[in-house]
């Protein structure tokens, strides 16, 4: 009985793949994104890339995939955050015969504690940044607070 089964399974195996399979109707690629065309005033950015201004003034940018045409509408660069939030991420704060540094990270604060006697170059310049934005802090602060007052 198992042989038997074995022969029927292997025969409906081999007149399956002898079965020609039903076609699918499936347009062009060309006629897929007859709506998502890379206009013809568009100029080349880098390969497969281009940039268009329409005549409202908008410009965009396509970009040529495999799955067609991308478009999206091009947007100015973000502005970049103050030069002192950049430059300065580490704040260092003096606590006597030592100075405790702490950065942030994306996975949280790092902190850690040198003896002043030990600092590297660094963390002298970082200690030295800290102290003038103290000294500027409180300056800017007062300044506010006098322009509240009238």
């Amino acid at each position: 009985m198992k042989t038997v089964t074995l022969i029927l399974l292997a025969a409906v195996f081999a007149f399956a793949e002898d079965r020609p399979k039903p076609k699918q109707d499936v347009p062009p690629a060309s006629s897929q994104n007859a709506s998502q065309s890379i206009p013809s005033g568009a100029v080349q950015v880098e390969p497969f890339l281009y940039r268009y201004t329409d005549a409202q003034g908008k410009t965009w940018m396509y970009r040529r995939t495999p799955f067609g045409v991308s478009k999206w509408e091009d947007q100015p660069a973000a502005a970049p955050q103050t030069a002192a939030a950049e430059a300065d991420p580490v704040t260092a704060t003096d606590l006597g015969d030592s100075v405790r540094f702490e950065r942030k990270t994306p996975f949280g604060t790092n902190q850690w504690v040198r003896k002043k006697s030990e600092l590297t170059a660094e963390e002298q310049a970082m200690l030295a940044r800290s102290k003038d934005h103290a000294a500027a802090a409180p300056a800017g602060q007062s300044s506010s607070k006098t322009t509240e007052k009238r």
